[in-house]
């Protein structure tokens, strides 16, 4: 999972619509989430301009908000 902080930052924006259903958390909320998915998208961008190549082939086989099944198993070298 390439962005764990955000996929965070979601389920904790979640528990507060839950604890505090209020009309302003709500209206936040799809904000925050398409602020979230906006920052991870320009990380990974800089993720391949300073990396390059090896990002590329990290990325396909890395989910980025959820992760995989059996996902530790492609860490190894």
């Amino acid at each position: 999972m390439r962005h764990p902080k955000y996929l965070g930052f979601v389920l904790i924006m979640v528990g507060i619509l839950v604890q505090w259903p209020t009309l302003v958390a709500l209206v936040i909320f799809p904000i925050q989430v398409t602020k979230c998915v906006s920052l991870s998208r320009r990380e990974e961008r800089g993720a391949e301009a300073d990396c390059g190549d090896d990002y590329r082939r990290y990325a396909p086989g890395t989910s980025a908000f959820f992760p995989r099944r059996g996902s530790a198993a492609r860490l190894s070298p």
